[in-house]
């Protein structure tokens, strides 16, 4: 029992130093793609209120341009080199705009990715090749540690399709919304999904041709 009572002591006295100059409920969050990345700064106002702080988008399509070189080919390198160079360059920022707005939480999905499916010619080289996705998530992890900001992965199930649905931005903002929102709400009861309202309802019965009407207000 004493153990217990000191590990909870020190973990609590952890979780104080962590949140030191941030603001609880706050949260920075990632749609992460081979192209682009947006990003969303949230902040809860109550269980289903939450004020969207900042947000906005980075592209990298042109230097992910197929060039018709082989991977040895000085132009390839120097290309896969300044990529590299552009995605940890964004990270940092991100990362400046998370401490200027004192989030306390970093929220990016829970992607599996089966490196033996095959998606297509073009998605596999997105998103086996030029990706860089590992080294995205190191660097993210290893400064979450080094700012104590929270690091949180979401189910991503659905976050593209319901975060254009519901929020008026942008593809990659959109879905980092959606993303943000998840992280927020992750220990709350049936929160996967925002509530199904008439606007959404109309656009997913246009979108299909059916009556959807039956799945207004499930979570």
């Amino acid at each position: 029992r004493l153990i217990k009572v000191i590990y909870n002591n020190h973990y609590d006295l952890q979780t104080k130093k962590r949140l030191e100059g941030k603001i609880i409920g706050r949260c920075i969050s990632l749609d992460l793609n081979p192209e682009c990345i947006g990003y969303s700064v949230l902040q809860s106002e109550s269980d289903d209120m939450m004020q969207i702080v900042s947000c906005g988008s980075y592209s990298f399509k042109k230097l992910t341009k197929k060039l018709a070189k082989d991977s040895t080919d000085e132009a390839q390198k120097h290309q896969n080199n300044k990529r590299k160079h552009e995605l940890l360059n964004t990270i940092k920022q991100i990362f400046d705009i998370a401490t200027h707005y004192k989030c306390s939480m970093f929220a990016i999905e829970d992607l599996n990715i089966n490196h033996n499916e095959d998606l297509g010619t073009k998605a596999n080289r997105k998103i086996k090749n030029i990706w860089n996705r590992e080294l995205i998530l190191q660097t993210i992890t290893k400064r979450c540690l080094l700012t104590g900001i929270k690091l949180v992965q979401v189910k991503p199930e659905y976050t593209s399709f319901v975060g254009n649905l519901k929020y008026n931005y942008v593809d990659p903002v959109a879905s980092a919304i959606e993303i943000g929102r998840r992280a927020l709400t992750r220990y709350q009861k049936n929160k996967l999904y925002p509530v199904l309202d008439d606007t959404i309802i109309h656009t997913l019965e246009a979108l299909t041709g059916a009556d959807v009407e039956a799945v207004k207000g499930i979570q």
